[in-house]
């Protein structure tokens, strides 16, 4: 209860985080023509994609009525479903096998393990295979339960330039993760700006202050680009137990949300 009340002090002394929370609270649950497919790559190894995957999937799955999944095609040690705090997700494989005639939304949430905020897991990270995740693995189980969720958001991690027409194809819009830093920005950028201009996919950079070091990195990349550019703190800038927890905690939640909503604004735009 303590930590209720402070949420609801700080919120209340901050009428500009209410009101980001409110807009994105709306375009949270923004209704899709068509099952949305919202795919996130790296530049770089170690921008921290996997737990915004997760922390996108969260704030969309809390707020929507429709079914949510995210899909772990990374194949990296920092597994998704850690992140999500899910146990047993299904390989793709596994995925595909028992998806294979399923009819009904009931169906395809029984394949996957639930988090607490309603996002579904399948992908098993690096004990997926020896190798990274295919595309055709990732196709071969989201064309057959991809139509039953909302949303599908995938973690590629970082992927070799034979796949990103692929991944961009597969995509109604491609999260392109990037630290915050100048120079991971900018490869960040040029990867969105590439994914815009080589495969016509809508593009948005999100960067991860990992370090509290990105100063006013995203203010100096937006000035040359049209491609929308994001900064969101990373998770562990949460701090339990500290004095401005509550005013950490509502801002990276508005950070994730408002990105979350960006994202399935970009793809409701895109071509169905």
């Amino acid at each position: 209860m303590p930590a209720v009340v402070e949420l609801l002090h700080v919120a209340t002394g901050a009428p500009g985080l209410l009101r980001r929370l409110a807009e994105a609270d709306s375009g949270l649950r923004r209704p899709v023509p068509t099952s949305r497919r919202l795919s996130l790559v790296q530049a770089d190894g170690g921008a921290g994609a996997t737990v915004t995957t997760a922390r996108l999937g969260s704030a969309l799955a809390a707020r929507r009525s429709g079914a949510v999944l995210a899909v772990d095609a990374a194949g990296g040690r920092a597994r998704l479903a850690a992140s999500a705090a899910v146990d047993g997700p299904p390989s793709l494989t596994r995925t595909a096998r028992r998806a294979a005639g399923i009819t009904r939304t009931v169906q395809a949430r029984e394949l996957a393990p639930q988090s607490r905020s309603g996002l579904l897991v399948i992908g098993t990270g690096t004990s997926e295979s020896a190798v990274r995740t295919s595309t055709g693995d990732w196709h071969s189980a989201v064309d057959l339960v991809g139509r039953f969720f909302d949303v599908v958001l995938t973690d590629w991690g970082v992927r070799p330039p034979g796949d990103l027409a692929e991944v961009s194809s597969a995509s109604h819009v491609v999260a392109v993760v990037a630290r915050a830093d100048r120079g991971p920005a900018e490869r960040g950028l040029a990867l969105a700006e590439q994914v815009t201009a080589d495969w016509s996919t809508p593009a948005v950079v999100i960067l991860v202050d990992l370090g509290g070091t990105a100063g006013g990195t995203a203010r100096v990349l937006e000035r040359s680009t049209a491609v929308p550019i994001l900064q969101v703190p990373h998770v562990s800038a949460l701090g339990a137990g500290q004095v401005t927890t509550a005013r950490v905690a509502l801002d990276a939640r508005a950070a994730y949300a408002g990105a979350a909503a960006l994202l399935l604004r970009t793809s409701v735009g895109a071509a169905a």
